[in-house]
């Protein structure tokens, strides 16, 4: 069996996760989300996860609200702060 080497985790990351439809903003804690930008016929959240469960939790949570994922996308929490 082929072992990959693991890189070390520096969470919490970042995701934005955009989603077909209009969301409530309500639904925030929830889903998690540190914040939901409605969008014309979609919406996006940004939610901070410390590891691979979370965002499969998050996305678990996505699906049952029968939300459509458009995209999915990783931004370091570090960079984020930098552009502010």
């Amino acid at each position: 069996m082929t072992e990959f080497p693991r890189q070390p985790d520096k969470g919490p990351h970042l995701y934005r996760i955009t989603v077909e439809g209009a969301l409530d903003p309500a639904w925030a804690d929830w889903l998690e989300a540190q914040h939901v930008e409605p969008l014309p016929d979609r919406t996006r959240l940004e939610v901070a996860v410390t590891d691979q469960a979370s965002l499969h939790g998050i996305l678990r949570r996505i699906h049952d609200l029968h939300l459509t994922v458009l995209q999915l996308e990783r931004a370091d929490l570090d960079d984020d702060k930098e552009g502010e």
